[in-house]
């Protein structure tokens, strides 16, 4: 593997969201190709660090990928309490950042105060733990349509949030790659900051920056 395609590789993360899938199996393919990160479930955030803490490392690959735990997963409906343990539990457990799924009771309604609050208490929460945070808002569902995620993204844009994942696959409404990626390129458009966004594959979701 060239330098140009360990860069490369290093940009993407896997999303795990299936509790069936063999994570060990993700963990070696992960580690053989180089990418940057694994996404699970907090609830299977030990059993992701104790395979990568057991991968053998091949030359073209100086580290394992990192344990990111999904926070408050599919919905955000959770209760700020509930959310900040979550993140405490995964900070604990050895993860090195966390996406927090945005609360979309919130987004539906769009109620631009909560929406804010909720976003100022993530960002709190992770410079207080000392853990990354990434913001999570999914384009492919049925309960929010397109234009209330543009109007929440230009919401965002002067709040103090890093990062916002633009997902697909949440309430199992697929969209082909090409759509997704365009649809994501177009609302990016008026945010102006990082944004990663991730498409669903038949075995796993595989992040697309």
């Amino acid at each position: 593997m060239t330098k140009n395609q360990q860069d490369f590789f290093n940009r993407f993360d896997i999303h795990v969201f299936d509790l069936t899938t063999n994570l060990s199996h993700v963990v070696a393919i992960a580690t053989e190709h180089g990418f940057g990160g694994i996404v699970v479930p907090t609830s299977r955030l030990e059993e992701l660090i104790t395979y990568t803490k057991t991968v053998e490392m091949g030359e073209e690959c100086s580290s394992p990928p990192r344990p990111i735990a999904m926070i408050d997963y599919p919905y955000g409906s959770s209760t700020l309490d509930v959310r900040q343990f979550q993140i405490i539990s995964a900070k604990h457990a050895g993860a090195k950042s966390v996406e927090v799924v945005a609360p979309y009771h919130y987004i539906y309604k769009e109620d631009k105060n909560m929406i804010q609050k909720d976003v100022e208490n993530m960002v709190a929460l992770a410079k207080k733990y000392s853990i990354e945070i990434r913001y999570v808002i999914d384009v492919g569902n049925t309960y929010v349509s397109d234009e209330k995620i543009e109007n929440l993204l230009k919401n965002l844009r002067s709040l103090t949030i890093r990062c916002v994942t633009c997902g697909s696959g949440y309430f199992n409404e697929m969209v082909s790659f090409d759509e997704f990626v365009l649809k994501c390129r177009e609302l990016k458009k008026g945010f102006g900051k990082p944004t990663k966004s991730f498409i669903e594959t038949e075995d796993q979701e595989d992040v697309l920056l």
